[in-house]
């Protein structure tokens, strides 16, 4: 009986802050049968440098592969799945692959892709501050078409040709870039004066922010009272995140937060039993349709 080797590789969580570091699990299996020894061992690589102050509109370099480094044969499929973590500790995600208990795909809100939220940038209000609700807004060039294909059906992407022992597949992900027009956080003005005979720094402790009024909404100049109005030689405006009342920023979007993509890579020995028991029919399927460069699955025919 020939035995099923399967490996799931959990990694990639990359940590932008919006930057931070990047990281792979991998798992060695070996194949063992009465005749010989194999060596079941794949690995998630990628070619990553992580930065400490992503910027709106910057690309970053992000190639993922997944490498064969033993020599039993085997397919492999991916799927993505990203974070965020906001400066105050709120958390929105996305992944191309919503499943219920059943491991049956959701719908997503991808007008393209079924179950797949990670392509289509959407934001529900790009300068509320807020993160929930939104999709992505991380733009990714994937290779699709190049030995790499997604599968609607159950949500991954699939490496079209058979891993031989020794050998990688070439990159699904190329590079992502962060939106330009990406919420960073609900801007506010605030008023400043000063009744000091020359204009003061910046940061000096002699601006005067100008008060709410009994609604809360801030005074214009016009409304500071008579004495006050007739002592002050200088105003000046800023543009920055609102604050509370301990000056911690509100509403803060993806400006400082936390960026995780994790990716989950799937390797499986390079049979029809196997790839049908742990990637389930519908791969099958798709490769028939496909007609992939799988050619352990024959000649036979799609149903």
């Amino acid at each position: 009986m020939k035995k099923k080797h399967i490996a799931a590789l959990a990694g990639l969580a990359a940590v932008f802050a919006v930057g931070g570091s990047l990281a792979y699990f991998n798992q060695n299996l070996e194949a063992v049968n009465a005749l010989s020894v194999g060596k079941f061992d794949t690995t998630v690589h990628e070619d990553f440098r992580p930065i400490t102050d992503w910027e709106p509109g910057a690309e970053v370099k992000k190639e993922v592969r997944v490498v064969n480094d033993g020599n039993v044969p085997a397919v492999a499929r991916v799927w993505f799945v990203e974070t965020w973590t906001a400066a105050d500790g709120r958390e929105n995600s996305v992944t191309n692959r919503k499943t219920d208990e059943n491991n049956e795909l959701l719908p997503g809100e991808s007008s393209e892709d079924e179950g797949n939220d990670l392509t289509d940038i959407y934001q529900e209000d790009s300068s509320d501050g807020e993160i929930a609700g939104d999709q992505t807004v991380v733009e990714k060039t994937f290779n699709l078409g190049k030995g790499w294909e997604y599968n609607q059906k159950d949500g991954c992407y699939y490496y079209t040709s058979i891993l031989e022992g020794e050998t990688e597949t070439s990159p699904l992900l190329e590079k992502i870039r962060l939106t330009e027009n990406a919420d960073m956080g609900r801007m506010v003005e605030k008023k400043f004066y000063a009744t000091t005979e020359e204009q003061p720094d910046e940061n000096s402790s002699d601006w005067i922010q100008f008060s709410p009024d009994a609604g809360g909404q801030e005074v214009s100049e016009a409304d500071l009272p008579d004495d006050i109005r007739e002592e002050v030689k200088y105003f000046r405006s800023t543009i920055g995140l609102e604050t509370d009342e301990d000056g911690n920023p509100m509403d803060s979007g993806y400006a400082k937060a936390e960026y995780t993509l994790s990716v989950i890579a799937q390797t499986v020995q390079a049979t029809e039993d196997a790839v049908e028991a742990e990637f389930g029919p519908m791969a099958v399927q798709a490769a028939k349709e496909g007609k992939w460069a799988w050619n352990f699955l024959g000649t036979l025919s799609a149903e």
